[in-house]
């Protein structure tokens, strides 16, 4: 979430039509395809089984919980400059999105602060190296510096990168997906059954030995290790050594107890390493199979996002299932 100070000051500034900053404010943007501005809760609830789903939902409660304290703090006490009139529902989510979709965190004291930096929020992304930078200068100024990705055309739009952002977060705070984006994740879940040989040991002990998180499901029916898998080869291996803890006999238990990632890394015997794999497809496969075509009732812009969104992380469990087959 942004600064509640950014927020509030932005809601001032806009206030005061003789603000130095009027110029810069009438030039954002009255409306943004960010969930939290342009999804109806039929939409929130269309993004799932996707992370963003909760994601988004959350960041509407907490912007919700953080305008109605503001709300009832501003009635109670009067702030120069900002009449309660002007702390509507609406302006307060458009002074929210103008944050979430432009804040930068530059040098304040010995500390930073969040704030607006004109030009950089006109950039649309491109993927590549980061260009841009903010620091101090000798005499502790803020300094903004600004280089070109690649030599532009005259009259070409200029683009900057976002950073390496999964698509849950560029449409959570800027309201697009990208295609082929090379840094999304998407969750995997691993199931440990309790039928599996030392089961309770490789939960409690090999797999906390490695700082693996795992959730023990409800009616002992097992335990869950919730994996983040990105489209990368080194991803897709190690959740496959994770399933290699999972499947591995009694006998194997040991090596990997005493080797930790690095003999995870090693394929078992035979069946075992076919297991290992068959825990990680029937996963991935799962997730896969979660994907439904979204909902009637969703709007448009969202069924656009939504259904962009979807695909390009059903690729990456696609890799996933690819890996496998090597």
């Amino acid at each position: 979430m942004p600064s509640l100070t950014l927020v509030l000051q932005l809601l001032l500034e806009s206030a005061a039509p003789s603000s130095r900053f009027a110029p810069y404010i009438n030039a954002l943007p009255a409306s943004f395809s960010i969930p939290l501005c342009a999804f109806s809760p039929d939409d929130l609830l269309a993004l799932a089984p996707s992370r963003a789903a909760e994601a988004a939902i959350k960041t509407l409660r907490a912007t919700a919980r953080d305008y109605t304290h503001i709300y009832s703090l501003l009635h109670r006490n009067k702030i120069p400059g900002l009449p309660a009139s002007l702390l509507s529902w609406d302006n307060y989510v458009w002074a929210t999105a103008v944050a979430m979709t432009r804040q930068n965190q530059i040098p304040a004291g010995k500390g930073t602060q969040c704030a607006l930096v004109p030009v950089w929020d006109m950039c649309n992304h491109s993927p590549g190296p980061a260009t841009t930078a903010v620091g101090l200068s000798a005499d502790g100024e803020v300094v903004v510096e600004s280089k070109a990705m690649r030599d532009f055309e005259e009259g070409e739009a200029i683009t900057m990168s976002y950073g390496e952002r999964p698509n849950v977060e560029l449409l959570l705070y800027s309201g697009f997906v990208q295609t082929d984006n090379e840094y999304d994740k998407v969750a995997l879940d691993l199931r440990l059954t309790k039928e599996m040989a030392l089961a309770k040991f490789k939960a409690n002990v090999v797999l906390g030995k490695v700082n693996m998180t795992v959730e023990e499901l409800e009616g002992e029916q097992g335990w869950i290790v919730p994996l983040t898998v990105d489209a990368s080869n080194e991803s897709a291996e190690r959740a496959l050594g994770v399933a290699r803890v999972m499947v591995a006999r009694k006998e194997s238990v040991g090596r990997l107890l005493k080797g930790g990632e690095e003999s995870m890394r090693k394929p078992l015997e035979g069946e075992e390493e076919d297991k290992a794999r068959r825990v990680v497809r029937e996963a991935a496969e799962r997730k896969v199979q979660e994907y439904k075509e979204v909902r009637e009732g969703v709007s448009k812009a969202a069924q656009e996002l939504i259904g962009k969104l979807h695909e390009e992380e059903k690729k990456v469990y696609q890799h996933v299932l690819a890996c496998l087959e090597t």
